[in-house]
């Protein structure tokens, strides 16, 4: 092998080679003092584990999903048309349209995206309702929930006919009850200051707003008594079970214990 000539260092190399080496021994030591933290490039890198391989059943459903959707949105409302046109079942129409369409939209709004409905609103409410409201002072802002609530209180209480048996006076100690429970409340905060009448006045509102709902009006009152006779029925399937383990007798007498014992262990086993 040829021999290899190395060409003579300066005196400008030497020292430069003997500064970096001594830069390189300073920092020998101090990695003996202080230890550098590694960077976040230098970290070991923990993958995942591989997701488990999805099933025929979810890779059907993933790639026909929107056919399958539509396909139940029409037999939704197949059902609909037919029970609201059926003399037999029509006139359970508002509970029918109700939850038909709860589900229908459910369904639709899955490809509609929600600012079909949000944006409009907003455009609306924004100018008209929102700003010009709270434009106001707080204070007028509070005095005008006061009078609203106060309005639909006494609407409701003094605005309708006395039903058979019952007196204003009846209806009078009912809307005292209701304000002396809200002065009981207030008189028993320990700041006063820090609550918040907005959310007061809202809530009572719309509890008034609800009962005026259910009460009042034919489409309320068929809703939630639907919902009534369907928890009756449902809870009235554990009377067997109940006269099983107690005694007919006992069951009949409608204790507490005894119906909450048999509500509790008839929601058990329906979910068993």
């Amino acid at each position: 092998m040829a021999d290899i000539a190395y060409e003579p260092r300066s005196e400008k190399q030497e020292a430069d080679i003997e500064k970096a080496s001594a830069g390189s021994d300073d920092g020998r030591s101090k990695t003996h003092v202080h230890e550098v933290a590694p960077l976040p490039s230098q970290q070991p890198v923990v993958q995942d584990e591989q997701d488990e391989p999805e099933s025929d059943g979810s890779q059907f459903y993933a790639k026909y999903r929107p056919f399958i959707l539509v396909a139940v949105a029409l037999v939704i409302l197949g059902w609909w048309i037919s029970a609201t046109v059926l003399t037999a079942t029509r006139h359970r129409w508002i509970v029918q349209t109700l939850f038909a369409w709860f589900f229908i939209l459910i369904i639709a709004f899955r490809f509609i995206p929600n600012s079909v409905v949000t944006k409009p609103v907003a455009a609306v409410w924004g100018p008209a309702v929102s700003k010009p409201f709270f434009a106001l002072p707080r204070i007028a802002r509070l005095a005008a929930g006061w009078l609203c609530l106060l309005g639909i209180i006494f609407g409701s209480a003094f605005g309708f006919k006395l039903e058979q048996g019952t007196t204003y006076g009846d209806r009078a100690i009912s809307v005292l009850g209701l304000f002396v429970f809200q002065f009981c409340l207030w008189l028993a905060s320990r700041n006063r200051s820090l609550i918040p009448w907005p959310t007061v006045i809202v809530g009572l509102f719309f509890q008034q707003a609800v009962a005026l709902f259910v009460l009042k009006s034919g489409a309320g009152y068929s809703i939630f008594n639907w919902i009534a006779t369907l928890a009756s029925d449902f809870l009235s399937q554990a009377y067997p079970a109940a006269g099983f383990f107690f005694d007919t007798e006992t069951v009949n007498k409608h204790w507490f214990f005894v119906n909450t014992v048999r509500a509790t262990s008839d929601c058990r086993a329906h979910k068993i």
